[in-house]
């Protein structure tokens, strides 16, 4: 291959890398999200428009700048030099609380950058538990800044045995979703099964109720759930009341 021909070929290669760099700082450019790319002291490599128009700053003269002098609490520095990920973190932003992410990159073993995403969509988390969390964080056993996240709006759903009226709408419903799941589309709820779901205390609450359904489903011949179907009989009906420590006055 002569000298020119070799010149050719290393040109064609450049304008080829050139112009993915390009889609790629375009396909950044387009997403709704923030990103941020620092190397691994934390000094700034790119920051794509969604960034510079929440940060009201131009995105191009932010370029080797450190991090912490454009971005209030970053902590994109200490990624870098910890090389450990921090994922789906808060962190407060021109007034607001936004989640955070900041992935070290690494080459050979070695941090060479440190990818950085701020979710400008809203994002809410509903989460459930029947444990009392506040006790618990005063007990230690519970982590303070994670209750406090969580903590926006507490709701207290009653158990279901406190829900008296709701079993037979909750009974339906999941009756249905089931037995679509199936293929058992004509698979009813008879009476007596019905008043035997009312009378039960449900200490499994509703994943109790789901799991006796699905159980009556799955071994049902013909197209109506008898009372017999359900395993709710008054032996075991005393054992779990005794066990949970909740028979009735």
């Amino acid at each position: 291959m002569t000298e020119k021909k070799q010149t050719e070929v290393v040109l064609d290669q450049i304008t080829v890398l050139k112009d993915q760099v390009e889609l790629y700082l375009q396909i950044f450019d387009s997403i709704q999200n923030g990103i941020i790319i620092t190397d691994p002291s934390g000094y700034i490599t790119y920051l794509n428009r969604s960034y510079g128009r929440f940060l009201n700053l131009d995105p191009d003269e932010q370029i080797g700048k450190h991090c912490s002098a454009v971005i209030e609490n970053s902590r994109m520095h200490i990624v870098g030099k910890t090389g450990r990920a921090e994922l789906n973190q808060i962190q407060r932003l021109r007034g607001v609380n936004i989640v955070v992410e900041g992935i070290p990159v690494r080459k050979a073993g070695r941090v060479i950058a440190v990818f950085g995403r701020v979710m400008f969509d809203d994002v809410r988390v509903i989460a459930a538990t029947n444990r009392n969390l506040e006790t618990m964080m005063h007990e230690k056993t519970f982590r303070s800044d994670l209750f406090y996240r969580l903590n926006v709006i507490p709701l207290h759903v009653p158990p279901l045995r406190e829900r008296n009226s709701d079993i037979l709408l909750l009974s339906d419903a999941l009756l249905a979703k089931i037995a679509g799941q199936t293929n058992k589309l004509d698979i009813k709820l008879g009476k007596k099964a019905g008043k035997s779901l009312s009378g039960y205390h449900w200490p499994g609450n509703i994943r109790e109720l789901a799991n006796i359904i699905q159980r009556a489903v799955a071994n049902l011949d013909g197209d109506t759930i008898h009372a017999r179907n359900l395993g709710i009989h008054r032996s075991m009906l005393y054992r779990k009341l005794k066990k949970y420590n909740i028979l009735p006055a």
